[in-house]
């Protein structure tokens, strides 16, 4: 019984993903985006991958989500989010750590993440998603006074949270797009050249 509920559960979260794109839009870029996590819930993490694609719509981005039950996509722009606890290294009540000048890995302190209740499991996570990818996709450390990409979240943050979301800064959606003009610019350049 406990298998089916699940079952359904996912089922929702995947048609809420598909519906999630308006009928007739297109996305400005596309981005792969590869979960590596153990035993994790999986409800949870597809909740959290379905709210983020929808926090990433404003900005003109679809992610494309893979993860560890699925092989590791290969190819050029795949960024790898690995689901752990905070190591020392951690500051003092971060949620994750990006690389965005190396442009690929991120780590979750999922445990952190699991401090909170069950039900805000999945936003909080769609929000440390959203914000870590954006480093990414930026290409820099920068934050925002306001928003998804606030350096810390506070009280009145985490409240918006649960009954809304956290929007990007006119600011944030520029850096993202400057983001990945140089991304897509790399990549080309990285390709080898066809023989004729």
């Amino acid at each position: 019984m406990r298998l089916q509920a699940t079952a359904a559960t996912v089922a929702l979260v995947v048609s809420g993903v598909a519906r999630a794109m308006e009928p007739g839009s297109r996305p400005d870029s596309v981005v792969p985006v590869y979960v590596e996590y153990g035993n994790e819930n999986p409800v949870v993490i597809l909740r959290a991958e379905a709210l983020a694609a929808k926090l990433f719509r404003p900005a003109g981005v679809e992610i494309h989500w893979s993860s560890g039950l699925q092989p590791y996509p290969k190819g050029p722009g795949v960024i790898m989010v690995s689901l752990g606890t905070a190591t020392r290294s951690a500051s003092q009540g971060a949620l994750a750590n990006a690389r965005p000048y190396e442009g690929i890995h991120i780590e979750v302190a999922y445990d952190r993440v699991k401090a909170v209740s069950t039900s805000l499991q999945p936003t909080l996570l769609a929000h440390v998603l959203v914000h870590e990818i954006t480093h990414i996709l930026q290409g820099v450390s920068r934050h925002a006074s306001t928003g998804i990409m606030k350096a810390y979240w506070d009280n009145a943050d985490y409240g918006d949270m649960r009954w809304n979301t956290l929007p990007f800064t006119a600011d944030d959606i520029e850096l993202i797009h400057m983001g990945l003009e140089k991304r897509a610019s790399r990549a080309a350049a990285a390709a080898p050249v066809a023989s004729r």
